[in-house]
């Protein structure tokens, strides 16, 4: 696809000659390969962790405010109503952690992308090693530019990356507060009321 679109760019093809050399970059590819497996598992890893953890902590909160969440349920206030402003609380105290986390997280992100870096490295250089079968790569062009892996990576928080952060911060919320608050939010006041004493 990108061949064709080259080939159709206005330019003296006739002198030129464009070619597919992707097994000249077969250490690189399998690099950036290896290493956007180890980002997406850490991603799930950490998603996964953040709405146990997230729900783990609104539960005791939860468990706290028992007696003022049926207080809010006898005088009248809706359900929805109260799980509204429990969501209100937590983005506001979210709100405040992604602030104070924009200048560290750079700094972070630059350290976990040159360890990923050298993960994938190894694991390119081991399937080169086994694809080999221990015997080593020539010394000519083609052999060093095979065998080369990705070396170092600029990491840079684009605009889009920090509204993915704050969406995805949002359904982390919405899910931990939903399973804290989902059991207390089932009760009648009477249970709830009943239930402190």
């Amino acid at each position: 696809i990108i061949l064709n679109k080259v080939k159709n760019l206005a330019f003296p093809w006739e002198r030129y000659q464009v070619s597919q050399a992707e097994q000249n970059y077969a250490g690189m590819l399998t690099s950036l390969s290896s290493m956007d497996q180890i980002v997406r598992q850490m991603f799930i890893g950490i998603l996964i962790i953040s709405v146990f953890v997230l729900s783990l902590i609104l539960w005791f909160w939860m468990q706290g405010r028992i007696q003022e969440t049926g207080i809010l349920l006898s005088l009248g206030f809706s359900k929805g109503n109260i799980l509204a402003q429990y969501l209100s609380e937590v983005a506001i105290v979210f709100s405040f952690a992604l602030m104070l986390s924009l200048p560290v997280s750079l700094q972070i992100s630059e350290k976990l992308a040159q360890t990923v870096v050298k993960q994938a490295q190894a694991k390119t250089e081991a399937a080169q090693n086994q694809e080999l079968g221990g015997l080593s790569m020539g010394s000519d062009a083609n052999s060093s530019v095979a065998s080369q892996t990705l070396e170092h990576l600029d990491v840079h928080i684009q605009k889009e990356d920090f509204i993915e952060v704050i969406a995805m911060g949002h359904v982390i919320i919405l899910l931990s507060v939903g399973s804290a608050s989902g059991y207390l939010l089932r009760m009648k006041p009477k249970e709830i009321l009943s239930k402190m004493s």
